[in-house]
């Protein structure tokens, strides 16, 4: 046992507090009590009271399974002991004159934290089981947890990894925290101990430790996610938020750290906290803390957007771009680029790289097109204009107004009309009176005998063969989307072949020459004339193809 944890240094105290400390030690209950709430009455000096708690941690009172079925519980007194004594080292360690002792305490650890570990592991596995603690909040028995925790492992080098299980109590109570509702007064010490018990959770996390944190939250990816983006919701600043911004903003970027983490293990958590809202929660997190203090900007810009990329990158453009837009994306790069001093690489790479391509998807064009609108009040601010960003910034701006000025000429045609495909009709009628090719699903005729002279004289067999085959050899679950794209492809190429398989039929007509004459096309050479004759199966026609064609 260390010296300072000895008996004898009770004899520092007060005399007021001196018996109080020693019959504490000794097992007394009342005493126990009146010792944890001496420690705030001490201030500094409560760290004298460290030995009373760790008499309280003795282990051999710890109950075995079969003492959990005695009744009455015979063991309770030294659970109590036990509590009171968690909670009272978590009041010393969290006090501000810790500080400035933890050089002392760094030597204390040794004996006192195997004695800590062993009562909160069984408090942890026999919560429902222990009378003292069924009544108690899970949030203020945990976070006196945590505490203590904090503090060892402030002198122990990788405590976590060296405790099994530890990640599993630590992410527990970061839930507890979380999903609870803090009263108004609590809201800055929770959201402070939130920050603190997570950066434990992940710092070192790996493959074979990232269990223990799932166990903890319930066991699952899908419990893991909803925690995270529930943080990000509770870390945006607003008028009411009684927690300052500085500790807001330490919490936002812990949870995205911790997204970066647990996505570095395994990547298929990104598609998952995408499902559970991510980028609307974060976004909106980092627009409202953006001017928290003078180093806030360049904090988000190298901790929190290289993830936000990383989601983003998953499925680019619809929906994740349009949902970080209409967040608030716009205002947060405006804000972010008129930052002196800041590093603005990832800034631009979500202008050059990221946000560009989303400007093919209609949804996002019409999101941007308001976007663009919200940041008016912004967008010309002296700093922004001069900053770095700018030209990038201008590019992508003038591509995204270009597009949505072409978006909206198409809008204004006449969307309901259409033409038929039959090189002799092209007649133009609303869309519902069209009948569809059922061979390519692209084709339109207005009625029988169209489609029946396209195929035949069109060309529209060589086009409706060639997308089967395509199809035939394409995947059978391709998307609706790549099924039309496939169709443009082919319909493409038809268009390009038309004219010439349109002249090999019209030199063919002298070989073979079918019962009626739709048209034949006539150029002049001598000056360049072009017509159409139409013609029908009597001879007077045929004479007159003959000498056309010489």
């Amino acid at each position: 046992m260390h010296p300072e944890l000895r008996v004898e240094n009770f004899f520092g105290l007060p005399e007021p507090y001196r018996a109080t400390a020693i019959s504490a030690a000794q097992g007394s209950i009342p005493d126990m009590r009146k010792a944890r709430r001496l420690c705030g009455e001490l201030g500094a000096e409560g760290y004298r009271l460290v030995p009373v708690f760790y008499y309280g941690l003795d282990i051999s009172g710890i109950p075995s399974a079969a003492d959990l079925d005695v009744a009455p519980w015979s063991s309770d007194n030294s659970c109590i002991l036990a509590m009171l004594s968690l909670n009272g080292l978590a009041a010393i360690l969290g006090h501000e004159s810790m500080e400035g002792r933890m050089s002392s305490f760094s030597q204390l650890v040794p004996d006192l934290w195997p004695r800590a570990w062993d009562w909160i592991v069984f408090f942890d596995k026999y919560w429902d089981s222990v009378p003292c603690l069924i009544a108690k909040d899970p949030r203020v028995v945990y976070s006196s947890y945590c505490f203590v925790i904090r503090r060892v492992a402030e002198c122990v080098e990788g405590l976590v990894d060296q405790s099994p299980g530890l990640r599993r109590i630590l992410s527990r109570t970061w839930k507890l925290l979380i999903t609870g509702t803090p009263a108004h007064t609590q809201e800055h010490y929770l959201y402070s101990l939130v920050t603190n018990v997570l950066m434990l959770v992940w710092k070192g996390l790996n493959s074979d430790t990232v269990h223990e944190a799932l166990e903890g939250t319930g066991g699952t990816y899908n419990d893991l996610a909803s925690i995270i983006v529930l943080q990000m919701k509770k870390s945006i600043l607003t008028p009411s938020s009684h927690a300052s911004g500085e500790i807001l903003l330490q919490m936002a970027v812990s949870g995205i750290m911790f997204i970066t983490a647990i996505c570095s293990i395994d990547v298929t958590f990104k598609s998952v906290i995408l499902s559970h809202g991510i980028i609307k929660a974060e976004v909106a997190a980092l627009c409202s803390l953006t001017n928290v203090n003078h180093d806030s900007g360049d904090r988000i810009q190298t901790l929190c957007l290289p993830c936000l990329e990383d989601i983003l990158n998953i499925s680019p453009g619809y929906p994740n771009l349009r949902r970080a837009m209409k967040a608030g994306l716009l205002r947060l790069i405006i804000t972010l680029g008129q930052k002196p001093g800041a590093s603005h690489t990832p800034l631009q790479k979500l202008l050059v790289e990221i946000l560009p391509q989303s400007t093919v998807y209609r949804s996002v064009l019409s999101q941007l097109e308001r976007s663009l609108c919200e940041v008016q009040d912004i967008l010309l601010s002296p700093d922004f204009v001069s900053s770095d960003v700018y030209e990038d910034w201008s590019n992508f701006v003038n591509l995204a107004q270009s597009r949505i000025a072409f978006m909206k000429r198409y809008d204004g045609r006449s969307a309901s009309q259409n033409v038929c495909y039959s090189s002799d009709c092209w007649i133009t009628k609303p869309k519902t009176e069209f009948w569809r090719c059922s061979g390519c699903r692209q084709a339109l005729y207005c009625s029988v005998a169209c489609q029946s002279a396209d195929w035949t004289t069109g060309g529209h067999r060589h086009s409706c063969n060639s997308f089967r085959a395509a199809y035939d050899c394409a995947n059978e679950s391709m998307s609706k989307r790549d099924l039309s794209f496939l169709r443009t492809l082919v319909h493409a190429e038809y268009v390009h072949q038309r004219p010439a398989i349109l002249w090999r039929q019209t030199i063919a007509i002298p070989k073979y020459p079918p019962d009626s004459w739709p048209a034949v096309l006539v150029v002049d050479k001598s000056n360049g004339a072009t017509w159409f004759l139409m013609l029908d199966a009597s001879d007077h026609s045929k004479q007159l193809v003959d000498q056309i064609y010489g």
